[in-house]
């Protein structure tokens, strides 16, 4: 519960995103800086867009094996390059960086722009661009997700990202919760949580009764106790330990030497409905990002609805 508070309380650092356009111009002045010939700019960014996506696939930096095997994967796909010639001039226009082990983006917000730029030119011809773009959505409450989702929208203009942005806002709250009695107090009448799902509306009315102001007196705070109370029958579930960690040793050993076991896991002790709201908190912030990033550009319907 504490982890989720800190992560609903951590703003998104997504205001940079805004600056898409100001990204692209910097990355072709360092070209320039590092005397690249603008007939090989198609190049380098391509290698700068299949590298930001091997780290984004393989959830690490590459080495030295790592970046030879890397090339010789792009070379099956992309006519050959010099890669000795290439990493050094990316190195020297300072948008890689090698500290004698690994090769990384100097640059958080680089490395979101070249992901983003394979998501936007490859989503509709590669299935693994579509799943990899799926857990963007699912996990937008990360800001590496969410930052790489933001300029998403910058690289196309294309309605399919806007859409299952949307889709995703709107599935949310896409399960059903039992009715929740939050206290029964004189200060104010019954209050009821209606179930509901994202494909129901159901209205509902609260009603409030007239108080006097406050004096913080122990009959006028015990609503606050008998919430309290409430709250590991909300969201916390009684299980034994050892139970607990026999179940999630056979789930760790049925899942051995699978490379996705980790994400598995957390997403697996994610799904509450803690991390349900924390998630709506920062796709908030991502929808309203994305509105202010392209108010002028689009339609006011398409704003209408993603607000």
């Amino acid at each position: 519960m504490i982890l989720q508070m800190f992560e609903a309380h951590k703003k998104l650092n997504i205001e940079l995103t805004s600056y898409g356009h100001c990204y692209q111009q910097l990355i072709y002045t360092n070209f320039e800086a590092g005397n690249i010939n603008k007939e090989q700019y198609d190049k380098h960014l391509n290698v700068l867009t299949e590298l930001a996506w091997w780290i984004f696939k393989s959830s690490k930096n590459p080495n030295h094996h790592d970046i030879d095997v890397f090339f010789i994967d792009y070379e099956e796909k992309f006519l050959s390059s010099d890669r000795i010639v290439v990493l050094e001039s990316l190195i020297e226009c300072s948008l890689l960086v090698n500290d004698g082990i690994e090769y990384s983006f100097k640059y958080p917000y680089i490395y979101y722009f070249f992901v983003a730029k394979k998501i936007a030119e490859s989503y509709t011809d590669d299935k693994e661009v579509r799943e990899a773009t799926e857990k963007l959505l699912k996990n937008l409450h990360k800001e590496d997700f969410a930052s790489i989702l933001i300029f998403v929208t910058h690289h196309t203009k294309n309605s399919w990202i806007l859409e299952k942005i949307q889709a995703c806002l709107k599935d949310q709250f896409n399960g059903s919760y039992t009715k929740i009695e939050l206290w029964k107090d004189q200060d104010f009448r019954k209050i009821t949580l209606t179930p509901f799902t994202n494909r129901a509306s159901i209205p509902f009315t609260v009603f409030f009764e007239r108080i006097g102001e406050a004096s913080f007196s122990r009959d006028q705070l015990k609503f606050i106790q008998n919430f309290i109370q409430k709250i590991p029958e909300l969201v916390l579930e009684q299980r034994e330990v050892s139970i607990e960690r026999k179940k999630k040793n056979e789930y760790l050993d049925a899942q051995d030497d699978d490379a996705d076991t980790v994400t598995l896991e957390e997403d697996k002790l994610s799904n509450d409905i803690l991390s349900d709201i924390n998630r709506v908190f920062k796709s908030m912030e991502i929808a309203g990002q994305i509105i202010n990033n392209r108010h002028a550009s689009l339609q006011k319907l398409t704003i209408i609805d993603l607000a």
